[in-house]
């Protein structure tokens, strides 16, 4: 019994593929098939050609079930197997820019270096629970791994098993939802990272379009990526001056994201102050001809591609010699600070302060912002940027 590509038609009515696998069921001895989907609307919609690309992956993937024997494929496909083949999809990204060379060094070392050689590894992927997990963590411990280390692995992990279930070999990644828990008292805020006033201001003179719309308006929104990537313009108050944040992106794959109305948190959905400088940029974008008719951040109608965009970020902190290591998420944090030093002024509370960041509690803001420097505030204090000297230059670059 071989695997074999067949067409079906998406809900969109587009021609879709689908591999179908026969194999025969030991528990009713009556023959049955699994199927995966590969639906040129959904997982292929970014490609230049997305029925052929669907195809092709189609193709492929009925040719790798029918090299290795359905039977094989699906019963004794190991984790040390999902890891081989999720590294060779590492490696793609990387070549087609989406991933950094630091990034993909570390994502091989941990999972080929650490993972691949644990006992779990050597575990059929199908038998993969939360109740390995102890096994996993004793392992990497042996090896001399830190908490931090080990948390960094299991997400790592994670990622691994959604590979398969990207491949159609497992319905469903039972450890997506599994936490590796630090006992408080060991576990500190450590330091954060922000971008300064220079850094901000060689991203927006090194970037043109929509880059440079997000190097200048993005750091003042205080936004997660997941909730300014899917940023309406019908959320955008230009003349009311407020941002409303009510959708969100989440990831269902390990590539696939989908928008939703359901935030990190309850607080998620949230009202920002829209300030002047931003809304007039905003403003401009929007009647330039470049810009998305949906989305503020978009291309095409879609959303922006987050791998793309940070290793754009990246290559501008190469070449310029920028030396702070965060990324696209420090945006806000910068913005936090930028509020907190608005408080300090009496220019607003902790508890607005909370609302537009999109915490429930005034308290954790406090405790994971205002370490974001030093210890003594009058230090930290001084490295925020004034608003006003920012926009002075870049609006002048």
């Amino acid at each position: 019994m071989t695997a074999t590509v067949q067409r079906y038609t998406n809900r969109e009515g587009k021609i879709g593929f689908k591999v179908v696998s026969p194999y025969l069921c030991k528990e009713t001895n009556k023959q049955k098939s699994k199927i995966r989907k590969f639906n040129p609307s959904i997982e292929f919609a970014s490609y230049t050609q997305p029925k052929k690309a669907a195809q092709k992956a189609a193709n492929d993937y009925c040719a790798k079930i029918n090299s290795v024997g359905g039977k094989e494929f699906f019963s004794e496909y190991t984790v040390q197997d999902a890891i081989k083949g999720y590294s060779e999809l590492v490696d793609k990204t990387k070549e087609n820019g989406g991933l950094s060379y630091q990034d993909h060094d570390h994502i091989i070392h941990d999972v080929n270096v650490l993972l691949f050689n644990t006992s779990v590894a050597k575990l059929p992927a199908k038998n993969i629970t939360t109740k390995v997990m102890v096994d996993l963590i004793l392992d990497l411990k042996n090896m001399g791994c830190s908490d931090d280390k080990i948390r960094r692995v299991i997400y790592k992990f994670k990622n691994v098993m959604d590979y398969c279930v990207d491949e159609g070999i497992l319905k469903s990644n039972q450890i997506r939802n599994y936490k590796f828990r630090i006992k408080a008292e060991v576990r500190a805020v450590g330091k954060i990272e922000i971008p300064t006033h220079n850094d901000l201001k060689t991203f927006a003179e090194n970037s043109s379009g929509l880059d440079k719309v997000i190097y200048t308006t993005i750091p003042w929104l205080g936004m997660r990526w997941s909730e300014w990537a899917a940023l309406k313009w019908d959320d955008v108050g230009l003349n009311s001056s407020q941002v409303h944040v009510r959708s969100f992106l989440k990831r269902i794959k390990s590539a696939t994201w989908v928008e939703k109305d359901l935030g990190k948190t309850s607080a998620a959905k949230r009202e920002i102050p829209l300030l002047p400088e931003i809304r007039e940029i905003l403003q401009t974008w929007k009647n330039n001809p470049a810009a998305d008719k949906d989305y503020v951040y978009g291309k095409d109608h879609t959303w922006l591609n987050y791998n793309s965009f940070r290793q754009r970020l990246n290559t501008i902190k190469r070449q310029n010699k920028i030396g702070f290591k965060g990324g696209v998420h420090s945006f806000r944090h910068y913005y936090a600070s930028f509020m907190i030093e608005a408080h300090r002024r009496q220019d607003c509370t902790l508890l607005e302060i909370a609302k537009w960041i999109g915490h429930k509690d005034p308290g954790f803001t406090m405790k994971r912002y205002a370490k974001c420097f030093d210890d003594d505030p009058e230090t930290w204090m001084k490295k925020v940027d004034r608003f006003s000297e920012l926009y002075k230059d870049t609006k002048a670059a």
